[in-house]
This record gives C-alpha cells, structure tokens and sequence, in this order.
C-alpha cells in the first residue's frame, strides 16, 4: 500500500501523503486487520497519511512498525517496532532517503 495508489511508484502525485482519511480507507479496501502486520515507511515523523496507517492500525490492535529517517522522540504513537535515525546529510534527495529505507527492511 503505498500513499496515492500503485500509480505513484512510477508518477509521483503532489499531496497524496497528506490526505489521513485515505490511508484508513485503503487499509479498509484490503481488509486489514488485527492478524496482519502494518510496516509505515516516512522520512519524517510527520507524513500525515503514513501516521494515520499505523494509527489505525495500533487502535485495531493489530502490529505496527516504523521506518523513519529523523528520531521519534516526538512520535506520539506507539508501535511495536520504531527504526529510527537513518538521517542522512540534509543535502541528500529524497529518492536517496527512500532508498536507505529500503536497505534497512531488507537487512532486517
């Protein structure tokens, strides 16, 4: 599940990962529930639709974690695993922020 749709790996689409009603409804699409496990990937702490992801998840009781690249000592929900502190140099791009994400799932 990715903010905006299977669409946006190839097109970005400016403003889809702040629309929060749209990440419960896709989690309702695809019937998630407290058996499945909700991975939120963010640069930040901030990104309004993965937040709402791993909210609904947390209040399903179902389990969470979180990939972010900055520290989450502000997060203000809990999931059950947080990796956090991947920040690179501020002039790296954002691709460059995603990929080192992925590597990160990937030696988990």
């Amino acid at each position: 599940m990715i903010s905006g749709g299977y669409e946006t790996l190839i097109l970005s689409k400016e403003g889809v990962e702040d629309r929060v009603d749209e990440a419960v409804n896709d989690l309702k699409k695809i019937n998630f529930c407290a058996d499945d496990f909700l991975i939120g990937i963010a640069a930040s702490v901030r990104t309004p639709y993965t937040l709402a992801g791993l909210e609904y998840a947390i209040s399903i009781s179902a389990k969470s974690a979180f990939i972010i690249c900055n520290k989450s000592d502000f997060l203000k929900i809990k999931p059950d695993v947080i990796i956090d502190g991947i920040d690179p140099p501020q002039a790296r791009q954002v691709y460059k922020i995603n990929t080192l994400q992925v590597a990160v799932i990937v030696a988990q």
